[in-house]
């Protein structure tokens, strides 16, 4: 019994040594198996996502303090401003 646990000890404390030696090139090839089908090179689907980028946004209609807006120009600064849409939101 204690030959036994011994060898299995020894295998343990010399994986361990592997491991930890050759930890780099094992993280390297397990980050490379789990990511291997993550992306893809070309976007095939049917799904329209919307507006490319640098299209025109459409006007838009909305009412703020009791007023309806039709665009959004005195919401913009000097400095410009940061215009968030997003279209998929299920109210």
């Amino acid at each position: 019994m204690h030959k036994i646990l011994a060898g299995f000890a020894g295998v343990v404390v010399i994986s361990a040594g592997l491991t930890y030696l050759f930890q780099d090139k094992l993280m390297t090839f397990a980050n490379g198996k789990i990511t291997a089908d993550m992306f893809v090179e070309a976007d095939s689907d049917s799904f329209n996502p919307g507006l490319s980028v640098g299209e025109t946004f459409p006007a838009i209609s909305a009412f703020y303090q009791g007023q309806q807006l039709t665009g959004i120009q005195q919401f913009s600064g000097d400095k410009g401003m940061v215009f968030f849409a997003n279209r998929s939101v299920d109210w």
